[in-house]
């Protein structure tokens, strides 16, 4: 069987692009066992042609659009509608994310500015500070916010962060373009505040000062000079430096990855988020601090700093995204269709599974007379409406909405997953899917689910298709969720 596709939209732009690509060679490297990958770039610089080369399995090269329409309209030709589309840049408008959903299985937005409306299946962002109400989305779009869902490059994010015990070794590191030439001047502040360890710099390829850079280093020996480094290479620079200025981007959650003191400079409008969430949660600190730090601990091998870069990571994202694109997968496979009433014996067996039973509001027993009374009563009523799940023609589960007798055009939502399917992560698929089917036959002004409490998996997939949560009033130990569409 051919594998699910993913197509990687990236902003290559030399200045600003490299962090979108970044980000999307790590998802690509997370991914590439289980997925074809293509990356469709326009006019990428040679060493990122190189980089993608590396992971891609396709290569699609685009050519800057004359008008709007033509860049909504780019990626068509090359979509047959079983793709999943990774869309990361400040370029990507909601139009052009409506085309592009129009003829795509799915559509995933790798975000860190909430700043227009989305009609992504899914929106990805590094940054914890960000709150579902920032973003102005459909109802089926999916959030997967903070470090819980963070991706980096390998061998970032493969083991746990570890202290630095070793001599003051200082990393300096304004991004792979750096236009404004904020490097030079931060190792000149540097010098003059009297840091006594070494120093090391990096730049990217794209860096145009390396001449007069590479003249203010050559009077200062214990500053070593780095460019273009290799995922491998940056790591083992970066495990050696206890302490590191660098922007508030993907490049200082690679630094936080290794452990280490990380002092922030902003050079970018987007990077504000990032900057005070590290800083909230004293993961990082400004860089304005930075010449206070180097005074009181100067000559000192023990930092003091109030900061612990150690508890940033639970060391198990990696597997949330990977688990999160899974369920992409399936979801995409899903098949809603009407019950019928031969589907009677096979209600009938996930009714009566001891698991479903467990988390029914009702616990007695079912006798088979009245479960063919009760099922054909369902498929028959107006106000029910009732969907078999199948992917690749097994059926996989159930969801029924019923009509609300207390609430003008609210829908009781009643779902369940075939055992053989469960802990796939299908239940918010369900949920979304199941609504989107909803709302394209009936006036839906609000859904409704009842859970027990410890019923954690479907707490867990209302929590994440965006229901709102209250206490239930009608079941014990239950759980009230509500989604206004």
């Amino acid at each position: 069987m051919n594998k699910q596709i993913i197509l990687f939209r990236v902003d290559g732009n030399q200045i600003i692009g490299f962090g979108h690509v970044s980000r999307c060679l790590a998802l690509a490297e997370l991914l590439r066992d289980d997925f074809e990958l293509v990356f469709a770039i326009c006019e990428p610089e040679a060493h990122i042609l190189n980089d993608i080369n590396k992971v891609s399995h396709r290569l699609v090269i685009l050519s800057h659009p004359e008008d709007v329409s033509d860049f909504n309209n780019e990626l068509n030709p090359y979509l047959t509608g079983s793709e999943i589309v990774i869309l990361d840049g400040y370029s990507f408008t909601t139009e052009y994310e409506t085309t592009v959903k129009k003829h795509a299985a799915a559509v995933i937005a790798i975000d860190d500015i909430p700043s227009r409306h989305f009609v992504a299946d899914g929106i990805i962002n590094f940054c914890g500070a960000i709150h579902s109400t920032d973003y102005s989305k459909e109802f089926y779009t999916q959030l997967y916010i903070g470090l819980d869902y963070i991706f980096l490059r390998s061998p970032f994010l493969r083991s746990l962060p570890t202290n630095k015990s070793f001599k003051d070794r200082l990393l300096i590191n304004m991004g792979g373009a750096d236009p404004g030439n904020a490097t030079h001047k931060i190792i000149q502040q540097t010098l003059d505040s009297g840091f006594s360890g070494e120093i090391v710099v990096i730049i990217g390829q794209s860096y145009l000062f390396k001449d007069s850079l590479e003249s203010l280093i050559h009077s200062n020996s214990f500053i070593k000079l780095k460019q273009g480094l290799t995922a491998q290479e940056m790591f083992d620079t970066m495990r050696h430096c206890k302490i590191a200025i660098l922007p508030p981007s993907t490049v200082a959650l690679e630094y936080l990855s290794t452990g280490g003191l990380l002092f922030l400079n902003q050079t970018a409008e987007n990077q504000q988020c990032i900057k005070e969430y590290l800083i909230k949660k004293k993961l990082a600190l400004d860089y304005s601090e930075l010449a206070e730090f180097i005074k009181v601990n100067n000559h000192s091998h023990k930092v003091t700093s109030g900061v612990d870069s150690l508890g940033a990571f639970d060391g198990s994202s990696l597997l949330r995204v990977k688990k999160l694109f899974a369920s992409l997968s399936f979801s995409i496979k899903m098949n809603f269709r009407k019950a019928v009433a031969d589907d009677v014996q096979l209600v009938y067996s996930w009714a009566i599974d001891p698991e479903v039973r467990r988390f029914s509001n009702s616990k007695s027993e079912i006798p088979w007379q009245d479960h063919v009374q009760w099922f054909n009563k369902k498929i028959s009523d107006p106000l029910c409406t009732y969907f078999i799940i199948e992917i690749d023609n097994t059926p996989v589960g159930q969801i029924r909405f019923d009509l609300s007798e207390e609430e003008q055009g609210a829908y009781i939502i009643s779902y369940l997953i075939d055992k053989n399917w469960r802990g796939k992560g299908l239940g918010n698929s369900v949920l979304t899917k199941g609504l989107q089917k909803l709302i394209g036959t009936c006036a839906v002004k609000k859904a409704i689910g009842y859970v027990q409490d410890f019923n954690t998996a479907s707490v867990k997939a209302f929590n994440h298709a965006g229901f709102r949560r209250i206490v239930s009033l009608k079941y014990p130990n239950s759980s009230k969720f509500e989604l206004s569409i």
